[in-house]
């Protein structure tokens, strides 16, 4: 005997309540239904039971299925989401500084050399080495330094033919052992850039050449000190404008800038012309602090000197240069005058950028000569 459905007996439960509470038809005399009525009634009966069947089916299917979404709904949000992976901050680099940090003999010398410049201790510096020669003679050496105490070597990489007109003082490349060329110190001061390697916060000394001819005996060597930096404070939303420092020339003089709206003070950032009582007012010099935003005129940060010179007034051997574009890793430092924008590369201080809508100006970092 087949046993019976569960599912079919269910389907017949929900008719049957279907029926029971459907409306009952009015009650027709017998006598005057027509004989074929039963039949049609009949025949008609059927169909209904089946559309019947079918809505209850149909009620049942939907009714389940908003049970199961109902549920599935609930328990989806039961459920609980997984914690975001926190994401480690960006390292910030350690700012240093370089700074002369000369005995005072080296100071009173006839041959005095220094070095400025600013970086990370992780990644080195860019800055500017200046000699001033009071020896009254041209003096001469290779082009090669030693670096003490590491024992690193830096080469003078040449971008003229001779002398040392141009180019900058850098590490050795590892594939070269030593560099041939000659180096002249003429009276006077001259300025190059210098690269140096990484280099851990204390004193060091770089002595410049070997086989040197002069007439004087002092030594072709800079100590300095490379010291943390320290750091910028953030953008002013308030138009707090430092005095300016003593010394420095007068506003009429400067060049203002502003950030976000505000005047920015001429410890942080002066522009000045070169002096017009030696005929370089041509010229144009701006000093920044590093990190910039910093007070350059603070003893434990150096105050660096970019140089827009054209006619090459100052003798530097570095000149400014016009670009089509901007070099990768630049930045917007959002100071601004008038329409010209300040860009810095922050782990790179040998240049700075002014880009306004028609130009792009790369300037150097140099120390100009005293105007006597």
């Amino acid at each position: 005997m087949n046993e019976p459905d569960p599912l079919a007996g269910h389907i017949r439960h929900l008719l049957d309540d279907a029926t029971c509470d459907a409306p009952t038809p009015p009650a027709m005399p017998f006598d005057t239904v027509p004989a074929s009525e039963p039949l049609m009634h009949q025949r008609r009966g059927r169909p209904l039971w089946i559309v019947a069947s079918a809505a209850a089916l149909l009620i049942g299917v939907v009714a389940g299925l908003a049970a199961l979404t109902d549920r599935d709904g609930t328990s989806r949000s039961n459920v609980e989401e997984p914690p975001a992976t926190a994401t480690a901050p960006a390292s910030t680099p350690t700012w240093c500084s370089v700074l002369p940090a000369l005995t005072p003999s080296q100071i009173e010398a006839t041959i005095r050399v220094d070095i400025t410049g600013a970086g990370t201790c992780t990644d080195g510096f860019a800055g500017t080495l200046t000699l001033s020669n009071s020896s009254g003679d041209t003096c001469t050496s290779d082009i090669m330094a030693n670096l003490a105490p590491t024992g690193g070597r830096l080469w003078f990489a040449s971008t003229s033919r001779y002398g040392g007109a141009t180019g900058r003082w850098e590490p050795l490349p590892d594939d070269l052992v030593e560099g041939a060329g000659v180096m002249e110190y003429p009276t006077g001061v001259r300025s190059w850039p210098i690269q140096l390697p990484p280099l851990e916060p204390g004193t060091y000394s770089l002595t410049l050449g070997s086989g040197i001819t002069c007439t004087t005996s002092a030594r072709f060597e800079a100590t300095f000190e490379i010291s943390a930096a320290p750091d910028a404070p953030p953008p002013s939303e308030s138009c707090d404008t430092a005095p300016l420092a003593s010394g420095q020339p007068t506003p009429n003089e400067a060049t203002p800038w502003t950030l976000v709206g505000c005047d920015v003070s001429e410890e942080v950032l002066l522009d000045r012309p070169g002096p017009a009582q030696c005929a370089w007012d041509s010229a144009r010099v701006i000093v920044i602090g590093w990190p910039i935003g910093t007070p350059y005129t603070p003893v434990d940060v150096p105050d660096l000197e970019y140089v827009r010179d054209p006619l090459d007034l100052f003798k530097l051997g570095t000149q400014y240069e016009q670009l089509d574009h901007l070099p990768d890793g630049v930045v917007d430092t959002g100071y601004r005058q008038q329409n010209t924008e300040l860009w810095i590369n922050p782990v790179d201080p040998s240049s700075i950028y002014l880009v306004d809508d028609t130009s792009i100006e790369r300037w150097p970092l140099a120390v100009p000569p005293l105007c006597a």
